[in-house]
C-alpha cells in the first residue's frame, strides 16, 4: 500500500539487424537465376530502406513506381496511400530487376513470381525464408522486422516520433 510499482522496461523493437541485411543480400547474389536475384536484392533494399509494408509491396503495380523522382505510391492497410521515398542504391537495384520483369511478368504488380503473378505476403516471406537458410541467419528477417529496423534507424538518425509513426 503506498508503493509505487516500478514500469516494466520497454520491451527492444523486434528489428532486424545490420548484418542478418548483409547476410540476406549476400545470399540473393548467389542464389537463384539472375532474374531472381535481381528481385530479391531490389526487394531487401526497398524494405530495408523505405520502411513500407509487406501488404504495400505485394499489391504495388509498376505503374505506382517513379524511378525519376524515388518513389513509390503503395495503398497499405486501411486503405490508406502513402508514397515510399527509395533511396539511389534501392533506385539502382529495381532498374535492374525491370530489366528482367519486362520480358516475364503476366500482371502489373511490382514483384513477381517465377510463374509472372504478383508475388503474395507468404511468397515474400518463403523467399526471405530462402535466402535465411542459405545464409545460416539466426536472428529476425520476416518483412515487418525490416520496417521496426527503419523506424529505428530514423530516430537514431535524429527524426521525430510523429514523423516515423
Amino acid at each position: 500500500a503506498g508503493i509505487k510499482l516500478q514500469k516494466p522496461p520497454q520491451p527492444k523493437p523486434k528489428a532486424i539487424d545490420a548484418l542478418t541485411v548483409d547476410q540476406l543480400l549476400k545470399a540473393a547474389t548467389k542464389m537463384g537465376r539472375p532474374w531472381e536475384q535481381a528481385r530479391n536484392i531490389a526487394l531487401i533494399l526497398v524494405l530495408r530502406d523505405t520502411g513500407g509494408r509487406v501488404g504495400g509491396l505485394v499489391t504495388a503495380n509498376f505503374a505506382d513506381l517513379d524511378l525519376k523522382k524515388q518513389r513509390l505510391e503503395v495503398t497499405e492497410k486501411g486503405g490508406k496511400e502513402r508514397n515510399l521515398y527509395l533511396n539511389s542504391p534501392a533506385v539502382c537495384t529495381l532498374r535492374d530487376w525491370l530489366k528482367f520483369r519486362e520480358d516475364m511478368a503476366d500482371d502489373d504488380r511490382l514483384f513477381t513470381s517465377r510463374k509472372g503473378t504478383g508475388l503474395t505476403r507468404e511468397g515474400i516471406y518463403r523467399v526471405l525464408a530462402r535466402l535465411a537458410g542459405a545464409a545460416g541467419v539466426r536472428g529476425r528477417f520476416n518483412p515487418h522486422a525490416f520496417r521496426h529496423a527503419f523506424a529505428r534507424d530514423t530516430l537514431q538518425a535524429g527524426a521525430d516520433l510523429s514523423q516515423v509513426s
